[in-house]
């Protein structure tokens, strides 16, 4: 039920003027809880969206930190090795290399070593 507004020039009974103040009063209060609801979903929106990128900035976090874990991990594997392989006697890491070329039988039997040097 729309009401006739009062306009300028018009015979205004201080009734009509506090009715139509009323019906003003009732807009403007409707307009603003539709604003401040408006408003509201704004920001539980960008809330959401923060969350969401909190959520994936964390997973981030938590793969960046597994592999820094892993990486700590293999880093205390080659330091042991490397202190393991500083404490090897050189001899040792020679017949590895011979026997892996295969010329540990050759140098380590004197027998041989010997016949190679009466035959030269």
């Amino acid at each position: 039920m729309k009401t006739q507004r009062l306009k300028v020039g018009d015979n205004v009974t201080v009734p009509m003027f506090l009715k139509e103040l009323r019906e003003f009063e009732e807009r403007l209060k409707k307009r603003l809880e539709l604003n401040a609801q408006s408003i509201k979903n704004d920001v539980e929106i960008k809330m959401m969206r923060r969350e969401s990128r909190n959520a994936d900035l964390d997973i981030r976090l938590f793969k960046l930190e597994m592999r820094l874990d892993k990486l700590e991990s293999l880093l205390e594997k080659l330091d042991t090795r490397l202190d393991r392989f500083m404490k090897e006697p050189l001899d040792l890491i020679e017949r590895s290399y011979r026997h892996q070329a295969g010329l540990e039988k050759q140098f380590d039997n004197p027998k041989r070593h010997s016949s190679v040097l009466e035959s030269t």
